[in-house]
């Protein structure tokens, strides 16, 4: 179930019924909406109810608004794929042709789309970090910023400073711990904290690609 406050977190109403069991549910704010997945239930919230878009795949797990466009990833038919609504309106979407594939032949798949970072989408697989550029389909740029490096999980990665932060395993899943991307490279910014964090279950790699 999801529910609502509009009275600063003193009392909620329950707005939506239908979602999936132990499924994440990941959204992004656009046009006074709130667009959601559950890998399962695709909706929007309008501040009062819940309405199915049903013209999304099922099983997406993350979705990011970005150029007047909703962009949503984790169909299970397709991990690599990222695909995007029509123009100013994310009810609307035709995966026949919207879409683009994030290096189909690495064996990874994308972990997480990020948040709008200098003038360019971020999306992360687990071992590779790629950026989005153009205006439209047909200026749509996809440019691979590091080959070694990606995000673990969707939710982990934040804006801070001109500066995208998310949880990683590190080069080739070499070194677990947070690092940040400033639009042009990559690099760990948790060195300091590195002994404490390899510590953390939630940062530990398997125990055969971890230093």
């Amino acid at each position: 179930s999801g529910y609502y406050s509009t009275d600063g977190c003193q009392t909620f109403t329950i707005f939506v019924t239908t979602l999936t069991n132990n499924n994440d549910v990941n959204c992004d704010a656009a046009q006074d909406r709130l667009y959601c997945v559950n890998n399962q239930y695709n909706f929007f919230f309008d501040g009062t109810n819940d309405l199915n878009v049903s013209a999304m795949p099922a099983d997406l797990e993350f979705i990011r608004f970005y150029r007047n466009r909703c962009f949503a990833s984790g169909a299970s038919a397709a991990p690599y794929r990222v695909y995007f609504s029509a123009l100013g309106d994310c009810t609307t979407w035709t995966t026949s042709t919207d879409y683009f594939d994030v290096a189909t032949n690495d064996g990874d798949v994308v972990t997480g789309i990020g948040y709008s970072l200098y003038d360019g989408l971020p999306i992360y697989k687990k071992y590779s970090t790629w950026i989005l550029k153009g205006v439209d389909p047909n200026s749509f740029q996809l440019i691979n910023v590091n080959k070694e490096i990606g995000a673990k999980n969707h939710r982990s990665i934040q804006n801070l400073f001109n500066i995208q932060m998310f949880d990683s395993v590190g080069p080739s899943g070499g070194q677990p711990g947070i690092y940040g991307f400033d639009g042009i490279t990559i690099r760990e910014i948790s060195k300091k904290l590195r002994g404490e964090i390899d510590l953390l279950d939630t940062f530990r790699a398997q125990t055969n690609r971890k230093t």
